[in-house]
């Protein structure tokens, strides 16, 4: 019995210490957090000539760094390539705002138009931010580092 109460005793302790060190580890905002929230919101009144819709795409920073480029990546009914002439995943593209348009300070937020294809369910999200201080984040599906501001 008093070793069983040992072994007790040592995983509890074990998970505390491991509990403070996850607190307390500035990895744990940056490494899994995603620095960028986007939210799409359909543009009713604005369709292209080729009678696609338009959508606001708003990108906030929720990092507590500055942003200095990010890429998105978008589902389509389309397959695109990247730079290299290397096919992205079928019905998924990837785009990078005007290099104007993409610096964030924490907590700003900006919204930009977009026109994503009518046949799928628009979807957006961040494949890949980049920091003030060469930093970078996300998985970069699209290989767009050179073409996200620098």
């Amino acid at each position: 019995m008093k070793r069983f109460s040992a072994h007790i005793g040592v995983a509890i302790l074990t998970f505390s210490i491991g509990t403070v060190i996850w607190l307390v580890s500035p990895l744990r905002h940056t490494a899994w957090a995603e620095p960028l929230v986007v939210t799409v919101t359909p543009h009713t009144l604005s369709t292209t000539a080729d009678g696609e819709p338009q959508y606001f795409i708003t990108v906030k920073n929720v990092s507590d760094r500055s942003v200095r480029g990010y890429s998105l990546g978008h589902s389509c009914a389309c397959r695109g390539w990247d730079s290299n002439d290397q096919p992205y995943p079928r019905h998924v593209n990837f785009t990078n705002p005007v290099p104007d348009r993409q610096l964030l300070a924490p907590g700003e937020s900006q919204t930009i138009p977009m026109t994503l294809d009518a046949s799928v369910t628009p979807r957006v999200w961040v494949d890949l931010v980049h920091f003030e201080h060469g930093e970078n984040w996300g998985p970069n599906r699209g290989h767009k580092e050179g073409y996200v501001r620098e």
